[in-house]
């Protein structure tokens, strides 16, 4: 039972997350007018994309956590880790050419 609601908090963590940001990265390059008439089919999709992306990453996750707990933790450390220190430079990349 511990390990369904962990899974759910996780599911729902990144839906929030993951599945919103990307949601609205998709809404940057549409013009005002375009972005109403999108918005339906990029929810859609992206909800539909980022349902399959969570369960994929629960399954191997639960699998490796299954494995080593430790090695779980960690991974999951790194890999966030690395992504947000990359976001973080593209972002500041981008912040300093638009000034």
């Amino acid at each position: 039972m511990k390990l369904a609601a962990a899974a759910f908090a996780t599911a729902k963590i990144l839906d929030y997350s993951v599945a919103r940001a990307a949601r609205e990265l998709c809404y940057i390059p549409l013009l005002d007018a375009d972005k109403m008439s999108a918005k339906p089919v990029i929810d859609m999709f992206s909800y539909r994309f980022a349902k399959g992306f969570a369960s994929a990453q629960l399954t191997a996750a639960v699998a490796v956590a299954a494995w080593a707990p430790g090695a779980a933790t960690l991974l999951s450390f790194v890999v966030w880790f690395v992504a947000a220190r990359g976001l973080g430079r593209r972002f500041n990349d981008e912040s300093n050419s638009a000034a």
